[in-house]
């Protein structure tokens, strides 16, 4: 499988890359449109991923040139920015979030709306950090294996982990209770990614490829 990704950030752009590389997937890079629509015309991709705000020609017109080569390539196209009506989604959002915390304070009883609201708050301010570019120039790898933890961790920390923390909250240090359950709850899901996910990753892959192979090459004279 290779993929284009169009994008005038380099560290972005390398970032995309670089995780699709741990898949074995290969990737290109153009930071504009002309050399986007150059790579286009020389190479045969299966996706690309567009940024609509580039040098040269856009991502829009990018995209309109790749619809109408009728080469049938799939398109994810993303956009940054902001305006007043972004942040005040955001805002309400996070207004919508108190109640919801409360209301989960209060049938679990493992933790304080105090405490609730600060962790709520902290990690919204990192996901406004990076959707603002602050965080682009953070480069570290194990970023990527922490990112494929994500979805894992989701799936089993919830009731577990609240079940955990109310049946031990009274017999030990409430500080270190919390860091065992997340230590504990990242390390099962490290296990689900490395002996379940990649495993089938790989299945899938292989599977998607020919079904990709076999749809590129339908129609085609024998």
């Amino acid at each position: 499988m290779r993929v284009l990704i169009v994008e005038d950030e380099p560290y972005l752009a390398e970032a995309v890359r670089d995780g699709l590389r741990l898949e074995a997937i290969a990737a290109d890079i153009a930071g504009d449109g002309d050399s986007a629509l150059e790579l286009l015309s020389v190479n045969s991709y299966d996706l690309a991923v567009l940024d609509r705000d580039i040098p040269g020609h856009s991502g829009d017109e990018v995209a309109r040139r790749i619809v109408a080569s009728g080469s049938g390539i799939p398109i994810l196209m993303h956009r940054f920015g902001q305006d007043l009506l972004l942040w005040g989604i955001l805002a309400m959002a996070w207004l919508m979030g108190q109640r919801e915390l409360g209301l989960r304070v209060a049938y679990e009883g493992v933790s304080s709306w105090r405490g609730s609201v600060l962790i709520f708050t902290v990690f919204l301010l990192v996901m406004v950090a990076v959707a603002l570019g602050l965080t682009d120039r953070i480069r570290w790898k194990w970023l990527v294996t922490a990112g494929c933890l994500t979805y894992p961790l989701y799936l089993m920390h919830y009731v577990t982990g609240t079940t955990l923390v109310s049946r031990l909250h009274d017999a030990m240090d409430a500080r270190l209770l919390v860091a065992l359950v997340i230590a504990g709850f990242l390390l099962l899901s490290w296990l689900a990614h490395r002996l379940v996910e990649r495993p089938v990753a790989q299945l899938l892959k292989r599977a998607l490829e020919s079904s990709f192979t076999r749809l590129r090459s339908f129609g085609r004279p024998a």
